[in-house]
């Protein structure tokens, strides 16, 4: 049960990242900044982009997923907040789940054109998952050599 609902989920989840626009907001975020270079000024444009798209969550991305909310924090990392609304926490091992999601997880962030600004400036991505009871189920994080850039 937990591979189709996950392969269904991260296509939906990389199709609303598109939608949103989540990248292009924040390039015309850090052209408006000035130094792409200050850790201070890509921090400080993570923090405006997330709460413009918190602005417009939470959101069903399908069935089975809900993107509850994006989380900047300091030294450039960007938190995408899911939850698994057919599952428990405990429903999942985590050591499955990450096996399972990170690979596709990383396809999907380093093939996403969206995606590309927050790598180029360095910017670290995870996403994590929770049950509907609340409970973690797991998550993957990714730096931007993981997708072939350099910091």
């Amino acid at each position: 049960m937990l591979k189709p609902i996950l392969l269904v989920s991260l296509f939906s989840v990389s199709l609303f990242v598109q939608a949103a626009g989540i990248g292009n907001i924040f390039g015309a975020l850090m052209g408006k900044s000035g130094s792409l270079e200050s850790e201070t000024t890509v921090d400080n444009v993570l923090t405006k982009v997330s709460a413009q798209m918190n602005g417009k969550l939470p959101i069903a991305i399908d069935s089975d997923t809900r993107l509850d909310s994006i989380s900047a924090v300091p030294g450039r990392h960007l938190i995408y907040h899911y939850t698994l609304v057919t599952l428990n926490g405990d429903d999942v091992k985590a050591e499955s789940f990450h096996n399972l999601a990170r690979p596709q997880l990383k396809n999907r962030l380093c093939d996403s054109a969206e995606m590309q600004n927050f790598l180029k400036n360095g910017v670290t991505i995870s996403y994590l998952y929770k049950g509907k009871d609340g409970q973690p189920i797991g998550g993957a994080k990714f730096v931007p050599s993981d997708c072939g850039y350099q910091r």
